[in-house]
């Protein structure tokens, strides 16, 4: 496969965090946050989660119909983690 440029692969990544968000626009009025955020742990992070079990967990913190925040917890921990802070 060929590789890309930085400037395509940044475009790339705007059109999929776009691409989120119309996904989301139906589930949330948040979708502009929850598209980022969507985008961000599955792809700038690398996390391991399905990709519809994530939507369902971002849209329900999104939206306070998840009264447990220990995932979103956890997300914060981790990355402060990994900066050494």
């Amino acid at each position: 496969m060929a590789r890309i440029t930085d400037a395509a692969a940044r475009d790339l990544d705007e059109t999929r965090r776009l691409l989120y968000m119309a996904l989301l626009v139906r589930q949330t009025k948040k979708y502009n946050l929850a598209g980022t955020i969507v985008n961000a742990v599955k792809h700038h992070q690398g996390q391991d989660i399905d990709t519809d079990e994530l939507i369902a967990k971002v849209v329900g913190y999104v939206e306070g119909t998840d009264e447990d925040d220990g995932w979103v917890r956890d997300q914060i921990k981790r990355c402060i983690d990994a900066l050494g802070d």
